[in-house]
């Protein structure tokens, strides 16, 4: 068994490697105790989104944070996913945020979205990346968004949020096993 890594709702994020845990948590770790997702990248480095204080990658030795100061366009950070390209997504209640590894390309209803609050984020079988806001799933191709909501079939959502969830790789934003 590898490591099981836990975000939590007040106490930060917790690894168990099978035999103990061990806790991450603000003011020594990370930038907040308010885990919302975690990834692990292709390179083996952790990301843990928070509710207000941006993101932290964990490379197994220290932390960096993200936020708005290093170009997030919100520091309420929902949904993380990295696509074949290797390029970071983040979504946020403001808009979406591609991360290259050097800068951050924020992507909001001007750039066609049809919501800014992007709760939840996956790739599909031909690189297209797919959003869940609160108003409805996006499609985007790389070049435009394509929405989808009542009048194309989605079901009644009210006012509450679209949110993505693949199978079998169903995303688990509370536990992620490695």
């Amino acid at each position: 068994m590898g490591n099981l890594w836990f975000g939590t709702w007040t106490k930060g994020v917790i690894k168990y490697d099978g035999k103990s845990f061990i806790q991450f948590i603000k003011d020594e770790w990370l930038s907040n105790n308010y885990i919302l997702s975690i990834l692990e990248d292709k390179d083996g480095n952790f990301w843990f989104s928070t509710m207000s204080d941006g993101v932290n990658k964990y490379d197994g030795k220290s932390f960096t944070h993200f936020t708005t100061k290093e170009g997030l366009s919100s520091n309420h950070v929902e949904s993380i996913l990295e696509d074949k390209n290797r390029n970071l997504w983040f979504g946020t209640e403001a808009g979406v945020n591609k991360y290259d590894g050097k800068s951050f390309t924020h992507f909001t209803t001007r750039e066609g979205l049809s919501n800014n609050s992007v709760l939840s984020i996956q790739e599909d079988k031909t690189r297209n990346l797919w959003f869940g806001t609160g108003a409805g799933v996006n499609k985007y191709d790389g070049k435009s968004f394509t929405h989808f909501t009542e009048k194309e079939g989605l079901s009644s959502m009210g006012k509450s949020s679209s949110t993505i969830f693949t199978y079998p790789s169903s995303p688990c934003t509370s536990l992620l096993p490695t």
